[in-house]
Parts: C-alpha cells; sequence; structure tokens
C-alpha cells in the first residue's frame, strides 16, 4: 500500500526489502496478524531505530503480538502500540491519503506446535484505499470470519500445498478451493478480484506445477518483491487436452476439474437416437459431481466469454464441435466448396480463440488427435482431419497448458514459450 504499511515484520523483511531496493523508512504503520515468530521479529524495531533513530511508528495488532513488543521499545518512544482484536477498525492519515484498516479473525486455531492462546487472537487484516480494497490472510485455516467485500486483491495462505492431513489451521489444494468458492458465493470475492497465494510451505509442489494446479481455480503465484495492480484483471488457467478416442482425456480433464466446486460441463454431443451412443453421454454424466452445472450446446464463445473468473469452463469435446459445425455448413454435400467451407470453419475458430483470450474463468478444452494415421483416402475424412488439426493447433496457442493423453497417461507437452526459446 505505497510503502507506508506493513503487514507482518518477519525475521526476514529487512532482507527481502534490501533485496528489492527499498527499506522501512517510508512505513508509518505496521499491521500485526499474530505473535509467531517467523510473523513477528522484535529486534527489526532495534535495527529499525539504528538506521533512521526514534521515528514515529503506529503497530496494529492482536494482544499477544503487541506484549511482545513492549520490551523492546523504550520509554518516551515515538512508537505508538494499539492492541487490536477482531472486528476492530480505524481510519489512518498518511500525508493526503486515508486509508481504513479492519481485523478479521483468523481460522488460526489446531496447530499442535502453535500456542493455542497465539493461534486465538491471530487476525487477518483488510485495508482500503479509495476505491480499492486489499484482503491479507494469512495464517488461517477454512473458516475465517471476513466481513464482505468484494476485495480487488486477495493475499491467501497457501501452506500445505498437497499435504491434507496437517490438522493445523493453515491452507491446502482441498480446504483452498471450498473456502474460495464460499467467498465468491457470498462476495467477499467478485468477478475481477485477484487472488494471490502467500506463505507457500514446503509441502507445496515445485514451483511449474504450483502454478499449474492453482491457475485452475484463479489463484496466481509470484516472487517475492513483484508489485501487483489491481486494476490488472486476474484470470484462470487453460488447458487442452488431446488424445484418441478411449485414452482416457475426458477422464483426467475431468479430475483437472473435479476440485472446484463452480463448474460448467459444456457437453457438444448431439442428442441422437442410438443405444450404443446413449449409453456413451451416460457414463460422462455418472462420472459428473451433481453440482456441476451442465451445457449442451455449440455456442461455446457466449458460455466462455460470459463466464466469470470464479467458472471452470470444461468443453467437452471440440471434435464433436467441429464435426457439428461442419453438418451445419453442409460441408459433407459442398465437398467441391473445399477452399469456401474451410474459410467458414476458420472463421468460427477464431472467434473461440478470440473468446478464450478475453476470458477470465479457466477453460478446460477436450479434443480428439486424429492426424497421426494414414492421410484418409475420402475427401470428406480429408477435410475434418484437416480442420480438426487447425483447430487444435490455433487453440493450443492460448493454452498454459497442453496434455496428450495416451493409454490413460497424460503427457505435459512444451508449451509456446518453451518451443519458441528452444529455438
Amino acid at each position: 500500500m505505497n510503502e507506508v504499511i506493513l503487514i507482518d515484520p518477519g525475521p526476514d523483511v529487512a532482507q527481502s526489502i534490501a533485496r528489492i531496493g527499498k527499506d522501512l523508512r517510508e512505513t508509518k504503520h505496521w499491521l500485526i496478524t499474530h505473535g509467531h515468530h517467523d510473523h513477528l521479529d522484535p529486534v527489526l524495531l532495534l535495527s529499525r531505530s539504528w538506521a533512521i533513530g526514534d521515528q514515529p511508528l503506529v503497530i496494529w495488532g492482536p494482544p499477544n503480538a503487541i506484549d511482545a513488543l513492549a520490551p523492546w521499545i523504550p520509554p518516551k518512544s515515538c512508537i505508538d502500540l494499539r492492541p487490536c482484536t477482531p472486528g476492530f477498525t480505524a481510519t489512518i492519515a498518511i500525508d493526503d491519503s486515508r486509508y481504513r484498516i479492519t481485523a478479521h479473525r483468523a481460522d488460526h486455531v489446531g496447530s499442535a506446535h502453535h500456542a493455542d492462546a497465539i493461534a486465538e487472537e491471530a487476525l487477518l487484516w483488510s485495508i482500503s484505499h479509495g476505491d480499492q480494497q486489499l484482503l491479507y490472510a494469512t495464517d488461517t485455516g477454512p473458516n475465517p470470519r471476513v466481513h464482505p467485500g468484494p476485495y480487488d486483491l486477495v493475499l491467501i495462505d497457501s501452506t500445505f500445498g498437497d499435504k491434507t492431513d496437517h490438522g493445523t489451521g493453515h491452507l491446502d489444494f482441498e480446504t483452498m478451493p471450498t473456502l474460495l468458492d464460499e467467498w465468491r458465493s457470498t462476495g467477499i470475492l467478485g468477478n475481477d478480484s485477484r487472488v494471490v497465494a502467500t506463505h507457500i510451505g514446503h509441502h507445496n509442489p515445485p514451483r511449474a506445477e504450483l502454478v499449474s494446479t492453482l491457475q485452475t481455480i484463479g489463484v496466481e503465484v509470484h516472487d517475492d518483491g513483484t508489485e501487483l495492480d489491481t486494476s490488472c484483471r486476474s484470470r484462470g488457467r487453460r488447458i487442452l487436452v488431446t488424445g484418441g478416442t478411449r485414452s482416457g482425456k475426458s477422464r483426467f480433464a475431468e479430475e483437472v476439474a473435479k476440485p472446484h466446486a463452480d463448474v460448467t460441463y459444456v457437453a457438444t454431443a448431439r442428442r441422437r437416437h442410438d443405444e450404443e451412443w446413449s449409453e456413451r453421454i451416460a457414463a460422462h454424466r455418472e462420472r459428473r459431481p451433481p453440482s456441476w452445472n451442465t451445457l449442451e450446446t455449440l455456442d461455446l464463445e457466449s458460455v466462455i466469454t460470459r463466464a466469470p473468473t470464479n467458472r471452470v469452463v470444461l468443453v467437452d469435446c471440440i471434435g464433436l464441435w467441429l464435426t457439428h459445425l461442419l453438418d451445419d455448413l453442409n460441408a459433407w454435400g459442398r465437398l467441391h466448396e473445399r477452399k469456401s467451407v474451410i474459410a467458414q470453419v476458420h472463421i468460427r475458430v477464431d472467434a473461440l480463440r478470440t473468446a478464450i483470450m478475453s476470458s477470465s474463468a479457466s477453460i478446460i478444452c477436450v479434443t480428439n488427435e486424429v492426424g497421426m494415421s494414414l492421410i484418409p483416402t475420402d475427401a470428406g475424412s480429408r477435410l475434418f482431419t484437416d480442420l480438426l488439426g487447425y483447430t487444435n493447433a490455433q487453440l493450443a496457442q492460448e493454452m498454459d497448458e497442453t496434455f496428450l493423453v495416451v493409454a490413460g497417461r497424460p503427457l505435459r507437452l512444451p508449451t509456446k514459450r518453451a518451443t519458441e526459446k528452444a529455438l
């Protein structure tokens, strides 16, 4: 917040600030979430006094944290300690700017290695400045008590990642999506809210996998020192899943989407009187969680464009979408007009690509890989194979990740950026 407010003066703050070329000289207010030593290091007050002397500073935090700081402050100091409890709010004026700070109750009870007295007083902080609002939500489990937003930027706990049996007041890959879905449904998060992971512990996967996992639920990962602009709209993850018939591509895509309650499943298969086909459709339906919203439509552009940030849109599949598009264009009866048909399909593919580019939702597209065999002998099959290959290649340009599923095993393909770097 314009370098005047510091949240959680922990033991690595001085080094981190120096590394990015800043200092604590301009900070006028410190907000403390709780008294654990990784969030509060009283020695920072000592180094601050050596650097700039006894300059005015107001420190807000739970009583236990304020008590821990008191012995480090000499009598008649310009440092003002303000104990706070959940629900506390205040307006602070700094130069010509006014900031409103609010303390919320964190869900930080339950950690075996934390003292309950400290955990029970843990706070989350929100800061509003003009029409912008930030929520600092670490450390917390899945049941904090946060006042309604919507917040422009949320920094959220991501301590335990893959580890879900920790039994502590922190979040992991199971509890975080649930909490975010709840916050979206209650207005704490809006369609344009940015959510950024923080407090990333050792139980998280390597960075590339962490980024991939969190972006499917609209959560960003950034390096320390990154300046975040809340006017930049966040977007979800874009994933293309391709493979042959019965390769397991649909099942894999569904597993990727399954942790998220807010999923729109877009089925592109048209109904027809065919027993075997009906059985295929039924098998897909039985696998899908009942909470998912299912749409049967070919208007993928509209569905994707209208989807909010918190939504996951799973399209299954692009191959059937193209098939029905060719049916509607009477392409099979117009094979002598091949160039015209191709031009019309390209227009729709471009529109779909544009919709994916502009959407802030997480998009998962399932498609077919039909170009690995011999070139078909009939003109209609060649037209379909060529156009699906083109469509897949165009969509892959906009994807964060592309997977090729073979014998039920997903293979992550190099991204466009990695391929260009190699060339």
